[in-house]
């Protein structure tokens, strides 16, 4: 067999060279040409319907093939630079959610952390023979009573 004819018991599942990537990369360049062609069908069949009239079919072949390659590069360029400047901002939201969130619980955690060393000192209190301060135990449970009767 031949170097030029495909053998048919070689499958591959991949096009082009896996290492390079470069069929991944002729597709998606096909792709972004075959949008820009259509976009510009879509355009110029506006443009003709406004005025009203159809134009002739080798003036439409000769304008499709008289685009600049340069053209298309950049169009692709262009889409490529859009999808890649969303992505950046879906992920500066995302980091500042996540930033937001993590405040939101570090402060939340402070505050329960305060409450509860405070609460903690309150009953530490002992006497000079080491009995517990009763007037400290009284105004927790004090405030635990309160704190339920506003929830209910």
């Amino acid at each position: 067999m031949s170097k030029h004819k495909k053998d048919p018991t070689i499958v591959k599942s991949f096009v082009g060279n896996k290492k390079e990537g470069q069929g991944f990369a002729d597709k998606r360049k096909r792709k972004a040409a075959y949008e820009y062609l259509k976009l510009l069908k879509k355009e110029k069949q506006t443009a003709e319907r406004v005025e009203g009239k159809e134009a002739p079919k080798h003036q439409k072949l000769s304008f499709l093939q008289h685009r600049n390659t340069k053209e298309k590069q950049n169009h692709t360029f262009s889409v490529a630079e859009k999808i890649a400047r969303r992505k950046k901002e879906e992920r500066e939201k995302k980091q500042q959610e996540i930033e937001r969130t993590n405040k939101e619980k570090e402060s939340a955690l402070a505050s329960y952390k305060d409450r509860k060393k405070q609460q903690h000192l309150k009953l530490c209190k002992r006497t000079s023979k080491g009995q517990p301060v009763m007037r400290f135990q009284m105004e927790v449970l004090l405030d635990k009573i309160q704190k339920q009767k506003e929830h209910s």
